[in-house]
């Protein structure tokens, strides 16, 4: 750090030989010695840095030649002045044609040989002073802390915002040195972290814990940085920083609920590995030696059982359909679900579906029309999840029809390829269809209801369709039909 010293009062006298100019290169305040005729035979380092130019420069120039053009007629009048002390505020034209106003004083009294030491000080214009009153009003009003601190280690000003956070009035740490402002929570080597960066002229920012006067403890996030003068030379620092313990609280309880979900998702993915094991390999022993029964009993043309065992068929589609739609929601739920897309012709694939699906259709006196707009249109999907989204849409549309048509229609339409499927079902009600998509909704609930199914067909439905980069749009009236649209990019 520098030590600052004071160069108010300069005494002449002091002056008088050429080893007093070292002394006078201490001074902070600039400081020229000229002949009586104003020809510059000195000026100390201060008085180069605030005109901008080298002695060599200076040293054998005129001095009111520095002074602005319009000023040097009066200021030629104050130097012939040399009986008596005088003060002359003037426009200076410093290096690269900058205007300074300052203060030229002269003690009265001449060195030997003739000369005359003058020194400058800046003056403050009106506009000036209201642009540091404007200045001082806005470092006071700020929301944040604000602390400056001198070349020599001193704090010149606080803010009220300090005074807030840190539980302490202004003059109890104003005139101080800055170490009184060091945090007991940084260590030896973070301190000296701070101190290097901003001594080398480099900004520094970081968050630590600090503690109020009151002992209550707070998180608080700081930025130093280093002020330089015109001449390149360090004056003052600031610290500028808020109480961010509300933030960094926010941000610990956010950890925690990820760690919480992140512990969810570990149950979740135990308990798909149970249902898995625990339901669906017995179903599929009971399922399978149902259906072998069946085709047995077929064979034998035993009417007794046949029907028991359809219904026990039946029955176990039913709940193997159900757990792997639980364990399909779910993993797509986790982001355990991963596919890979391929170039698809939806009309061919579509048609398979609905050739399927025409027993279906039959058994319920259903008419399933299919009507493509064009021969083939392709698109890009995941084939398994996008067709058993198709396949659910055209299923739930033959189920939940007592009596009419069902009908499945593929268009083009610029760049997009849409999918509609129309019935003459029962229709949903306008306010169940926001909770459509919803798992585990149906528009009837209990054992009274009219259709069976645990809710989470049109869920699935909607996840696949999401996952394949396609929208899903639907148009119902109850009791007179459902129209599903589906829309996704077409192929080339």
């Amino acid at each position: 750090m520098l030590r600052r010293i004071d160069g108010s009062g300069i005494d002449d006298a002091s002056a008088a030989t050429v080893g007093c100019h070292p002394l006078l290169d201490c001074l902070d305040i600039p400081v020229l010695e000229c002949e009586r005729n104003g020809t510059v035979s000195y000026v100390n380092q201060a008085a180069e840095r605030y005109i901008g130019k080298d002695a060599s420069r200076i040293v054998g120039m005129n001095i009111v030649d520095l002074v602005h053009r319009e000023d040097r007629a009066r200021f030629s009048e104050f130097l012939c002045e040399t009986g008596k002390p005088w003060t002359c505020d003037i426009r200076l034209t410093a290096e690269y044609g900058t205007i300074k106003r300052v203060r030229f004083s002269y003690s009265g009294r001449m060195m030997p040989r003739g000369r005359l030491v003058i020194t400058a000080t800046e003056t403050l214009t009106a506009d000036n002073r209201e642009k540091l009153q404007e200045y001082r009003a806005a470092l006071d009003q700020n929301p944040l802390s604000v602390v400056l601190i001198d070349s020599t280690g001193t704090i010149e000003y606080v803010n009220p915002a300090f005074e807030r956070m840190h539980g302490c009035l202004a003059e109890e740490v104003t005139g101080k040195e800055y170490s009184v402002l060091r945090s007991e929570y940084l260590s030896e080597d973070q301190y000296h972290t701070i101190e290097r960066t901003i001594l080398t002229g480099r900004e520094w920012k970081g968050e630590f814990q600090n503690k109020r006067r009151n002992g209550e403890v707070y998180w608080e996030y700081a930025i130093v940085c280093p002020i330089k003068g015109d001449d390149g030379a360090f004056r003052n620092y600031l610290i500028l920083s808020e109480d961010i313990t509300e933030r960094k609280r926010a941000e610990h309880e956010l950890i925690a609920a990820k760690e919480r979900a992140r512990r969810a998702d570990r149950i979740k993915e135990a308990f798909l590995g149970n249902i898995s094991h625990e339901i669906r390999t017995p179903l599929n022993i009971i399922l399978g030696y149902a259906e072998l029964l069946q085709t047995t009993m077929e064979s034998q043309e035993a009417d007794g059982g046949r029907e028991f065992l359809s219904e026990m068929v039946r029955a176990s589609q039913r709940l193997m359909r159900t757990v792997d739609d639980i364990i399909h929601v779910t993993r797509i739920d986790v982001g355990d679900y991963s596919f890979e897309k391929k170039r698809v012709d939806i009309v061919a694939e579509v048609y398979q579906l609905v050739m399927e699906m025409m027993l279906f259709a039959r058994e319920k006196n259903i008419h399933l029309d299919f009507t493509p707009g064009c021969g083939s249109l392709f698109v890009e999907v995941e084939p398994v999840t996008f067709l058993d989204a198709v396949a659910n849409l055209i299923d739930n549309a033959i189920k939940f029809t007592r009596e009419g048509f069902v009908v499945v229609d593929i268009q083009k339409i610029d760049d997009t390829a849409v999918i509609r499927v129309q019935d003459t079902g029962v229709g949903i009600s306008d306010s169940f269809v926001e909770e459509l998509f919803t798992p585990f909704s149906q528009e009837e609930s209990g054992s009274q209801r009219s259709f069976e199914g645990l809710g989470l067909g049109m869920a699935l439905t909607k996840k696949y369709l999401n996952l394949n980069g396609a929208e899903i749009a639907v148009k119902s009236v109850k009791g007179r039909g459902t129209l599903f649209t589906v829309r996704l990019p077409a192929l080339e």
